[in-house]
């Protein structure tokens, strides 16, 4: 997967997160804590913006990266950001006493001061986490009037083209057919479901989701509903599933 999918501007340019920095660097600035205080203003001010930067910049990049990483998107939200949480604890530690023995001479950078500075960090850290996992699909959302991107397509190699024919499960995977070929993706059919939201085509059956413009024909058998594809294949429709695939087909 390309760089540019993994980290993108939207991780640190959405309001919510922008609001969110400034609110806790501005707060840091003006109260001093863990005898900050004595600090001119400017000098305490920098300190605790750099600070925060050093929790704020590792832990977006590897929210970003977990969220669209394709190791990670069968997981659950919750799953997923639970491990962006324990992993940069310590990095960020790590990151904000490198910060610190540049400005105190007397906390330098040593495996002590990097478990207590975890300590004292970990509750923003914290509330980080939960802003980055409750914004993160509302920040992706395209302004209105403009046309929806289907961020399911893009998983799929440039020579498979855009054009469905249907998708299956294959334990973990997903056997994703198109007029081009096909190819396994390690994801869920009901994630699939969510990103094709907009793609003309539904769920057919608990383990199947076909294109609408790839079934050609209906076919009864002894009571039972299947769908012919362009392909050729044979999809069976699922009988909780028969009355929409009936409506719409």
């Amino acid at each position: 997967m390309a760089l540019q999918q993994l980290f993108q501007k939207s991780d640190f340019l959405d309001v919510r997160r922008l609001l969110f920095f400034l609110a806790i660097a501005a707060s840091l600035a003006m109260t001093g804590p863990f005898g900050t205080f004595y600090l001119p203003l400017l000098t305490r001010a920098t300190y605790w913006t750099l600070w925060l930067m050093m929790i704020w910049a590792p832990t977006v990049l590897i929210f970003g990266a977990a969220q669209r990483g394709p190791l990670t998107t069968w997981m659950p939200s919750w799953t997923v950001s639970t491990g962006v949480f324990i992993i940069s604890w310590p990095i960020v530690a790590f990151c904000a006493v490198s910060l610190a023995s540049q400005f105190f001479a007397d906390f330098p950078l040593t495996l002590g001061n990097v478990i207590a500075e975890a300590k004292v960090l970990w509750p923003v850290l914290f509330a980080l986490v939960l802003l980055l996992h409750f914004t993160h699909r509302k920040a992706e959302v395209v302004e209105a009037g403009e046309e929806q991107p289907i961020a399911f397509l893009k998983r799929l190699p440039a020579k498979l083209g855009q054009k469905l024919i249907s998708i299956s499960s294959a334990d973990h995977y997903l056997q994703v057919k198109t007029e081009q070929g096909e190819t396994l993706i390690l994801l869920s059919l009901k994630q699939a479901e969510e990103e094709l939201n907009a793609y003309p085509g539904l769920r057919v059956h608990r383990g199947h989701w076909v294109a609408l413009d790839a079934v050609t024909q209906k076919i009864w058998r002894d009571s039972r509903l299947f769908l012919e594809l362009k392909d050729g294949a044979e999809v069976p429709v699922g009988r909780s599933y028969r009355s929409q695939v009936l409506a719409q087909l």
